[in-house]
């Protein structure tokens, strides 16, 4: 296009400035369709696999596990920015003690078993709280708050949540809430968010700011580690104090399976030295929403993994996933006597969106793969003998309630929802596992595998 009659000087400088930006984003968009043109061809050569369970069905765990096995160097560069996330794992533990410690303790007819002891531990322990609002704006300072969200987003679990509001607006807008819960939206992967909580060095002309931004962050990430440690005494005997211990079970104080682990590892983590270890890793939790994606090179195969949450509000989007290859559902069978808050019994909430994905006229050619995880869990459970299953699952009756006998009835029991649920005929792939066994979980893409080559095969009539 020629240059208009009469262009003074400073209007061709605006034009031209003008035509290099609208070449650049031009270029930009054409880069941007190339790459996704091949990340579709390399999508369609890869081995896709849909992850899908429950919140706190072991998902995120299995996904960790993979990772350390099939990309260790990358893993171990990753293990470090997990150190705050154990952190907060650790610290609202205690807090969630603490408050019921205090509630009792402000109560018109306390427990006689609490002294002024009990007093002055919790007022050692106050700047805890703090520390736990600390972390949390370290961690969320890269997205948006709950209340923020579309209407419907929330799946209404109670995980350990990353909340992601900027830190100035955190530390304005009174969020005192110790029970509020944090989370990782889809859009911000957990990997995004551990990155800007760990110190990086800036290049180019910021460098100068670079270096003083990420002694800050250091000298705060230290500050934080000092109070924590400072506090590691009386962590360990809050959490060996006998009365509170007998409190949290009258007050049905409810922790995270990981919160015992932490607890009982305080001396190492409660320490200015703490380097997290790869079980630390696969204990903490850091809940994500919506669909996260993981690429990874195992068995000669590439593989594309996606995270999906399975809450119910969102169960209806599983039909987007036909082009995966194979689904690895994950029902923790140690929820068996767990509801949530809405009074759905846990394992049957499993067993609901099982029935969901088997019946599911769109997944039929997928080939699904059960894991029966929390083994672990579930076998510590059953031998404190608090819960009876049959009290909760009726047709259990009086078979013996150990592990094996129940974890054959709940294999049965999906077995056969499969087969009442799905438009065609399958074969039923189940496995017991424990989502923190490193070694149980190798066979994790081997089962899978098997599974989608034994699929193909019978798609082309060949067994």
């Amino acid at each position: 296009m020629a240059p208009p009659p009469n262009e003074t000087p400073r209007q061709r400088q605006v034009r031209e400035m003008q035509e290099e930006l609208a070449r650049q984003i031009s270029q930009k968009i054409d880069e941007e369709l190339r790459a996704e043109r091949v990340a579709m061809k390399q999508s369609k050569k890869a081995m896709q696999v849909l992850l899908l369970g429950q919140t706190r069905s072991g998902k995120s765990t299995i996904m960790k596990n993979l990772q350390m096995m099939y990309a260790p160097t990358e893993w171990a560069t990753e293990r470090a920015s997990w150190k705050v996330v154990i952190q907060l794992n650790l610290v609202r533990a205690v807090n969630m003690v603490l408050d019921a410690l205090v509630a009792a303790l402000e109560s018109s007819n306390p427990p006689p078993s609490l002294t002024h002891g009990h007093k002055v531990l919790a007022l050692r322990l106050a700047p805890l709280r703090q520390i736990q609002q600390d972390l949390e704006a370290r961690l969320g300072s890269a997205s948006k708050e709950l209340e923020q969200l579309p209407p419907g987003f929330y799946d209404g679990t109670d995980d350990v949540r990353i909340a992601l509001a900027p830190e100035e607006e955190r530390m304005t807008n009174g969020y005192s809430d110790m029970q509020r819960e944090f989370y990782v939206m889809n859009n911000t992967r957990w990997k995004q968010v551990l990155k800007k909580v760990t110190p990086r060095m800036s290049t180019g002309s910021d460098r100068t700011t670079g270096i003083a931004k990420m002694r800050r962050q250091i000298q705060y990430a230290d500050d934080i580690s000092e109070v924590i440690a400072g506090c590691q005494e009386d962590i360990r005997f809050l959490w060996k104090d006998k009365a509170v211990r007998d409190l949290t079970i009258s007050e049905n104080v409810v922790l995270e399976e990981s919160a015992s682990f932490f607890l009982d590892e305080v001396d190492r983590i409660a320490t200015s030295e703490y380097e997290p270890s790869d079980e630390d890793v696969l204990r903490c939790r850091l809940r994500t929403t919506g669909v996260q994606e993981y690429h990874l090179h195992a068995l000669k195969t590439d593989w594309i993994f996606y995270d999906f949450c399975g809450s119910r509000q969102s169960r209806s989007c599983l039909s987007y996933f036909n082009d995966v290859q194979s689904i690895i559902f994950l029902a923790p069978l140690s929820v068996f006597d767990e509801v949530d808050e809405e009074g759905v019994n846990r394992l049957r909430d499993s067993l609901q969106l099982w029935h969901n994905v088997c019946s599911n006229k769109y997944l039929e050619n997928v080939k699904p793969v059960l894991f029966l995880n929390k083994y672990d869990v579930l076998k510590a459970k059953l031998r404190k003998g608090r819960s009876l299953v049959k009290d909760h699952f009726p047709s259990y009756k009086d078979r013996p309630q150990d592990t094996t006998s129940v974890c054959t009835y709940f294999k049965a029991y999906f077995r056969e929802t499969m087969i009442h649920a799905s438009p065609i005929p399958r074969d039923f792939y189940a496995h017991l596992t424990s989502a923190v066994d490193f070694k149980g979980t190798s066979l994790t893409l081997r089962a899978v595998q098997d599974a989608i080559v034994r699929n193909h095969l019978a798609l082309a009539r060949m067994i």
